[in-house]
Formats: structure tokens, sequence, C-alpha cells
């Protein structure tokens, strides 16, 4: 084999071995970079029984989908199945809400509060939630920070600073909770509701 044909024949499987690479990525493009954003909330809580005695409902709910990103004003509208509802005002009877979530996925970047972090389609949560604006005719809820979403896994209830404990450097929120079954949970908040009637 001649000097030229080995020198083609590199220079096929150079071009072969770039274009798998380019194949590769594009199968598997790098993840968007972490933009953390700022806000400041206009009150805490120290309790779950101060979450419950301010929200106007508390369900347990599963992120289903993305109704609305809003990239200027970093926010997203997520799609809420729910799953079973503690605390409700009488007129509610929805099977599925709408709940803002400050935070977006942008052409460039993840922009999510550090506390936070974008809920994701199939996740679980308890949410204490309070009553907004109407978007398009849909009825629209917010959760006032971080202390007012809890994860369900496995049936167990988690407070954020447990799910993301590199977001929180070791610190705790005053709500924290760890694993506990979410049926005990419920449990705990309708009897603060009894209470409050």
């Amino acid at each position: 084999m001649s000097k030229k044909q080995i020198g083609i024949l590199i220079a096929i499987a150079a071009v072969v071995a770039f274009a798998g690479i380019l194949f590769i990525n594009g199968l598997n493009p790098p993840e968007k970079p972490r933009v953390f954003i700022s806000t400041s909330y206009y009150r805490d809580f120290n309790s779950t029984k101060d979450l419950t005695d301010y929200a106007t409902l508390i369900i347990v709910g599963e992120v289903t989908g993305i109704r609305r990103v809003i990239k200027t004003d970093p926010s997203t509208l997520f799609e809420i199945k729910v799953l079973e509802v503690i605390k409700k005002p009488e007129w509610f009877s929805n099977s599925t809400i709408t709940v803002l979530q400050l935070g977006a996925e942008t052409d460039d970047a993840i922009k999510e509060i550090r506390f936070d972090p974008l809920m994701h389609v199939g996740e679980k949560f308890v949410l204490f939630l309070e009553q907004s604006l109407e978007y398009n005719g849909t009825q629209q809820w917010d959760y006032p920070g971080p202390w007012a979403r809890y994860m369900v896994k496995d049936g167990k209830v988690y407070s954020l600073d447990l799910i993301y404990p590199d977001n929180y450097h070791g610190t705790a929120l005053p709500t924290r909770v760890n694993g506990i079954p979410l049926s005990e949970f419920t449990e705990s908040i309708s009897t603060f509701t009894r209470e409050a009637e």
C-alpha cells in the first residue's frame, strides 16, 4: 500500500471519527449552564402549622407538564395533577391546576433560585399554595418560597434542603421534614386545619 493510499485511509478514518463525535453530541447535547437568580420572599415560615394557616390550598400533586415559560422575567407555569386535597376553599373542585414557579429554562441557560430548583415532569410534591392572578382564564396558584414545597419520594416526604443539600450548603429549613410517611404528614396538616375551624 502506497503512502498516498495510507494518507487517504487516515483522512477517511478522521472524518468518520469526527462525524461520530458530532452524532453522539447530537444525541447527548451538553447540559445548559445553571444560573442562580435572586429574589426576596415577603415572609418566612417557622413551622408547617404556620404554612397550613397561611395557605389557601394544600395538595399532593404530580407535575404533568409545562403550560408556559416566561423567559424575559424567568418563571414557569407548571401543570399539576391534583392527587389529594388536604385543604381547600369551598369552591375548589379542580383535578388539574397551574402553579407558577420563579425560574425558567431559556435558550442559553437554566435560570433558577438556588434554594428552589425548578420542578420536573413526573415529580410529586406536597404544595402549600395561595391564589394568584388568572392567566388566559385559567386559575393560577403560587407558593411562598421553598419551605412551601415538599418532595414526595417512595411514599415519604422531604423538605428541599434534604433533596438539594449542595444548594443549601449545610443550612436547614426551619420547616425541615426528613422522610415522614406521606399519610402521616398529610394527617398532621389535616389536624392543623381542623384545629383552625
